[in-house]
């Protein structure tokens, strides 16, 4: 395909919503990352087997294996951070499924974007979720701190 002044060629929010949710989903991917890194901490001696095992769990599953095995080789204050960390993390990771997994329904650029986040189990609903540009800036910028908040905990 060639390149365009205008792109996307259909309408399914603003530039800048669109902008906002990439910016969110990159921010998440640095929060993967200090997951892998964290995981490198309990395998040491065995860099490729952290890296496959990162590559191998679910996200709750990489939780558990940290905090498992961390808690043998860091202090209290330590793993207090790793907590707090995880805690917000894991809102963070909300943030990042909503956006990843609505639907956008084709619509013009305005103030807010509309989302539908799937049916209700009994089929009878579907949840509309509407974001401003400046509250999905903020999801982004959360997860960036959060990010950086988790590189900090070692000095990773």
């Amino acid at each position: 395909m060639g390149t365009s002044e205008k792109w996307p060629l259909y309408e399914i929010g603003s530039h800048d919503h669109l902008h906002a949710v990439g910016v969110t989903i990159a921010a998440w991917n640095q929060i993967e990352t200090v997951h892998q890194a964290l995981i490198q901490l309990i395998f040491p001696q065995h860099m490729r087997a952290g890296l496959h095992v990162s590559e191998l769990l679910g996200y709750d599953t990489k939780v558990k294996l940290i905090r498992t095995n961390l808690a043998d080789i860091a202090t209290k204050q330590e793993l207090e951070l790793l907590e707090v960390f995880f805690k917000h993390a894991n809102i963070c990771k909300d943030y990042r499924n909503i956006l990843c997994h609505a639907e956008y329904p084709n619509q013009p650029p305005g103030e807010l974007i509309m989302m539908v986040n799937g049916a209700s189990k009994d089929r009878s609903t579907i949840d509309l979720l509407r974001f401003t540009v400046p509250g999905i800036q903020e999801m982004a910028d959360a997860t960036y701190l959060t990010a950086a908040f988790g590189f900090n905990l070692w000095r990773l």
